[in-house]
């Protein structure tokens, strides 16, 4: 009979440690709870006692309060129970009026929405407010993914972004490698927008981070759309960019999956000028082709990427939109490129109804 590997040292430490720490949380939770019922009760009997002049029963709102913050959710469920009776038994005692009833509805509906915001947290794997520090530093991580740190020497890069209705999170970001004389560059458009396409954002960032470098610049766009499939999202599509560029003789492939086309800037000519790429959005075939485009940036030279935020807005036609996010690009030839990605937005696409993304590269 073959034997069974013998778990190392290492492994047992780390189950241990995993085991103790979910012990530290359960009880933690039950202490919570212990105290948390326990202010229940008190509140719900001083109130009885003196609420006609002193205390209203909306007192019993602040233990479910703090409970959001420290509870799991069968725990949060045990604390709106004795919470509802406290409420119950106070309003029987005092007596049933206008404000009273309104004082049941408010604990009711701090009830529904304590309930619903633990159990998202907990579908999310995450408790308390050290789940919330948590997507903090996710949302920093896919910041500095979609940074400006890994630059050439040479060439600059400019990025400005805007999540819908002003959130942290949004569904447009840059991934980047400087890989020798290759530098790769992806920007990405998650379908939705705000909080909820951020999440599939999050994911999205490692993954294509991990591939570029990794594979050719022309299977990236086709292994990213098999990773999208895999996903099976309810809105299991996005739109990229993908721009590969040799930082020694400035030549460029674009191939674009389903993205608004880039705009090229020739300082010899002083235009700026689109350069389609064709090729389907990314998790809708199982097949897609995707068509680059080719050129050399010379000194002076630039590309602008931009997201369909950007230029599609209410009561303007996509086409308009390219012409005017142009038209503000000549602007930056006297004005510098240096921040233009910021200047574009604010110009632009200053409401903000949807994520919104500028990148800006040129050779100085």
């Amino acid at each position: 009979m073959p034997r069974r590997p013998v778990r190392s040292l290492t492994h047992r430490a780390e189950d241990n440690l995993r085991a103790a720490l979910r012990r530290v949380h359960l009880d933690a939770g039950r202490g919570a709870l212990v105290v948390l019922v326990a202010s229940a009760v008190a509140a719900a009997v001083l109130v009885a006692v003196l609420g006609r002049n002193v205390l209203p029963p909306s007192l019993l709102v602040l233990p479910l309060v703090i409970g959001v913050l420290v509870l799991r959710l069968p725990q949060l469920r045990i604390l709106i129970a004795v919470v509802g009776v406290g409420v119950i038994v106070d309003v029987a005692v005092l007596g049933i009026n206008g404000a009273r009833i309104v004082v049941v509805v408010l604990v009711f509906l701090v009830a529904l929405i304590s309930h619903y915001t633990v159990s998202v947290r907990e579908r999310l794997g995450i408790i308390g407010t050290r789940g919330d520090s948590m997507l903090a530093e996710l949302r920093d991580r896919m910041i500095v993914t979609s940074g400006v740190s890994d630059v050439p020497a040479n060439w600059r890069l400019d990025v400005a972004s805007k999540a819908s209705g002003g959130t942290a999170f949004g569904g447009d970001f840059l991934v980047t490698l400087a890989q020798g004389r290759q530098w790769e560059l992806v920007l990405v458009d998650v379908s939705g927008k705000g909080v909820e396409a951020g999440t599939r954002a999050l994911q999205l960032t490692g993954a294509l981070g991990g591939l570029l470098g990794a594979i050719t610049p022309s299977d990236f766009l086709p292994h990213a759309n098999t990773y999208l499939l895999r996903q099976n999202w309810d809105e299991g599509f996005a739109t990229a960019v993908h721009v590969a560029i040799d930082v020694r003789t400035g030549r460029y492939e674009i191939r674009s999956a389903g993205h608004p086309p880039v705009a090229r800037f020739q300082r010899g000519s002083g235009e700026w000028a689109l350069a389609d790429a064709d090729g389907p959005a990314l998790g809708l075939l199982a097949d897609p082709c995707f068509v680059p485009t080719r050129g050399v940036l010379q000194s002076g030279d630039a590309l602008l990427l931009f997201t369909d935020g950007v230029v599609e807005i209410p009561r303007r036609e996509i086409a308009d939109g390219i012409d005017k996010l142009l038209g503000e690009a000549t602007r930056l030839v006297v004005d510098g490129f240096e921040g233009g990605s910021s200047r574009l937005l604010r110009r632009v696409a200053p409401g903000g109804a949807d994520d919104c993304a500028v990148v800006l590269i040129w050779r100085p």
